[in-house]
């Protein structure tokens, strides 16, 4: 299967790119570049923390704009597939991927083209794609919410997939599948109310940027593809999105609760991601929206906790909600304080096996794996 991956630089988009190329599919990367250039498909190897200049943000020494464009792998600058992004308010950086030449790997993919923002997209590099899986879109917890933050939060969601969709109607052979995504953003802020696949949106910023945007994925049914709506929780790797951020202050013995703590948390690790993917491209009873989270959501105060235990560090200083507030804005109750407890009821039924339902035990392999 040929997929077309956007956001593809992303972690959530580097995991799956390393999944299917591993289970032999052929992977071809939406990328915003003036020159297209073949991908050369790179062995996977053991990531390493790196250190930041911005707390989250992970520092690359490859500097695009001075390098020769091909010489320089394209990069897809706009990913949304840390959707772990909306537990923290921190800016996710983009890790910068470089191809690794190897003669005795197979034939490369061609790279396509695609621009929302300059109308752009290579319709002939795009022929002969299977799938799609649309990973793009701006940070969501990079800085306050203000108006102009707004609009583009929207607009590189809701209007660059209208873009991307309308573009694939136009291809001589559409795509058979389209892996959209979203996040548990859309149920709003819910309290204890145990909300499944098939439960209705909220009505927030982020409630409505999810129903839009959903909308725009779904429209590629009306070329004849296969439509599958992945809602995010919270990814947990040792690698970027929100565990470091989480982890930060708790390593600082300055950790604890976010607000009264009680609100729920829907999580889910970067494997389990990569996997839900895969199995929503390769199963054709897979469709609509699914949550994609783990089995069982957790309250803040006992993600702390448990969090805290896995690096071996206390926990008590809770982050009041008014603090909260007033540092950050509206972003405080719409990432930190809202309450998602989210269940996986599609997935279950459709027979997916998770690799990490217990979340202390996801914590300890993850702590583990980074050492």
């Amino acid at each position: 299967m040929r997929v077309l991956i956007s956001g593809s630089s992303g972690l959530v988009g580097t995991a799956i790119t390393n999944l299917l190329t591993e289970n032999g599919h052929t992977v071809s990367r939406l990328l915003r570049h003036k020159s297209r250039v073949k991908i050369v498909a790179a062995p996977r190897v053991e990531e390493r923390p790196v250190e930041t200049t911005q707390v989250g943000a992970p520092q690359v020494d490859v500097n695009l704009e001075d390098a020769p464009p091909i010489e320089s792998p394209p990069v897809d600058e706009s990913s949304i597939d840390e959707q772990a992004e909306e537990s923290l308010p921190a800016p996710i950086e983009l890790a910068v991927e470089k191809s690794i030449e190897n003669e005795t790997l197979p034939p490369a993919p061609i790279d396509v083209r695609w621009d929302p923002a300059t109308n752009e997209f290579d319709a002939q590099a795009a022929e002969g794609a299977d799938a799609v899986v649309h990973l793009a879109g701006a940070s969501i917890g990079c800085g306050r919410w203000t108006k102009a933050r707004k609009a583009l939060l929207r607009s590189s969601r809701v209007e660059s997939t209208r873009h991307l969709v309308d573009s694939l109607r136009t291809l001589s052979a559409k795509p058979r599948i389209f892996v959209g995504v979203s996040a548990v953003g859309y149920y709003g802020s819910r309290g204890d109310e145990k909300l499944t696949d098939h439960s209705g949106p909220g009505s927030d910023f982020l409630a409505q940027i999810c129903k839009d945007w959903e909308r725009e994925s779904n429209r590629a049914s009306e070329f004849g593809a296969r439509v599958v709506i992945l809602r995010f929780g919270i990814i947990l790797s040792t690698r970027g999105a929100a565990l470091p951020r989480m982890l930060t202050p708790i390593k600082m013995f300055v950790g604890g609760k976010l607000g009264s703590g009680q609100q729920w948390m829907s999580w889910i690790s970067l494997d389990d991601v990569a996997g839900i993917i895969r199995f929503a491209l390769e199963n054709e009873a897979v469709r609509g929206p699914i949550n994609t989270v783990s089995p069982y959501p957790i309250r803040n105060a006992d993600f702390t906790k448990k969090a805290a235990r896995a690096v071996h560090r206390p926990a008590i200083f809770p982050a009041p909600a008014f603090v909260l507030r007033l540092a950050l804005g509206e972003m405080a109750d719409g990432l930190l304080l809202s309450s998602q407890r989210a269940l996986p009821e599609k997935l279950q039924s459709l027979g997916y096996k998770f690799q990490d339902s217990d979340l202390g035990f996801t914590l300890a392999r993850l702590m583990s794996e980074k050492q």
